[in-house]
């Protein structure tokens, strides 16, 4: 499974569970999904790369949640399930 479609795998399979991982898309990353909550890109944030971990499968609320929420700052959770570091070279992420 290509990993662009890896977070709407996940929500189809934890939905039942209960989680909604509030998934949508990034323009600026083009049609890769994300998991939310969408936040204000043009004030401050803090943005988290990573794979599932990060991403926060199976969790109501990924450990970037929970920093941000505790440290007061919009968080960007940029995770893709499967991803290595380098998938987080390509330009459209360095840029944000």
């Amino acid at each position: 499974m290509d990993s662009a479609d890896l977070s709407r795998y996940y929500q189809k399979l934890d939905n039942p569970g209960g989680l909604d991982y509030e998934i949508y898309n990034f323009p600026a990353i083009g049609p890769r999904t994300f998991r939310g909550p969408t936040i204000d890109t043009s004030a401050p944030y803090l943005a988290f790369v990573g794979s599932a971990q990060t991403f926060g499968r199976f969790v109501p609320a990924p450990f970037p949640q929970l920093l941000g929420t505790r440290l007061g700052i919009p968080v960007l959770n940029l995770a893709v399930g499967g991803a290595g570091p380098r998938h987080f070279l390509a330009p459209e992420y360095l840029d944000l």
